[in-house]
């Protein structure tokens, strides 16, 4: 699969596909409490969504300005032990290799058996088809 037109690797991974009118960044963690304090030393309070729990809230939100959400491509990293998708296609950057997985916004409710284990890895990228929105893990 290649990159979008116009797009680099780092540009893609960091932002998301060039030419949007808008981009937003979601933190699915609290902000750091000190300097330096790394993403895995922060305490979730108790009762905090996971991460795929948050990646489906955010899609469902975002589905309503789309025209296509039963079109949807969903990247996964090649490198996670615990998954093994069905599939042959592969979007390679700089670093990564991912699994392209087509399917709906729906697909993430049942997003265990579409990767073939437990639902705890989120998808590294979600773009509904025509481009409409795209959705990335850093």
């Amino acid at each position: 699969m290649a990159l979008p037109d116009g797009t680099s690797g780092e540009q893609l991974i960091l932002f998301g596909p060039a030419g949007y009118e808008a981009y937003a960044r979601l933190r699915f963690i609290p902000d750091p409490e000190r300097t330096g304090q790394a993403e895995a030393d922060v305490r979730l309070p108790p009762g905090h969504k996971s991460d795929i729990e948050q990646t489906r809230t955010a899609l469902r939100e975002l589905s309503r300005f789309t025209e296509t959400p039963d079109e949807c491509y969903f990247c996964v990293w090649e490198g996670y032990s615990d998954i093994k998708p069905q599939g042959e296609t592969f979007l390679t950057l700089p670093h990564r290799r991912y699994w392209v997985l087509r399917g709906t916004l729906t697909d993430l409710d049942d997003w265990g058996n579409r990767t073939g284990h437990r639902p705890r890895h989120r998808p590294a990228g979600v773009r509904v088809a025509g481009g409409s929105c795209v959705v990335l893990r850093q």
